[in-house]
């Protein structure tokens, strides 16, 4: 029998690379001093591009799938947190209601 050890690198919160002089991306430099305007411009820039988009990102998950780390009940549509039956009560001329897989 083999051991195996299983590590889990954590991501720092923000990530900022120059890709030319470090294609390999090893140096992050998001907590540098004097690249701390360049990460203001990219904040700015990506909430922008959030708000004009309606992209998801602005949005924190619900406690409850935060807590479940992501994973849906079986019969839950993984895109949507949304139950196969709640998908067709939700066709034309149907009354609408949203589940989010719980009972």
């Amino acid at each position: 029998m083999t051991a195996s050890i299983s590590v889990v690198r954590r991501l720092p919160p923000e990530e900022l690379y120059d890709t030319q002089a470090d294609p390999h991306e090893i140096n992050n430099m998001a907590q540098s001093p004097e690249h701390q305007a360049t990460l203001r411009r990219l904040r700015h820039a990506l909430g922008k591009w959030i708000a004009e988009t309606h992209d998801q990102g602005a949005t924190l998950e619900p406690a409850e799938l935060v807590a479940r780390k992501g994973m849906t009940k079986a019969g839950t549509n993984p895109q949507t947190g949304y139950t196969a039956e709640t998908v067709r009560t939700n066709a034309p001329g149907k009354a609408k209601a949203f589940s989010t897989g719980s009972p």
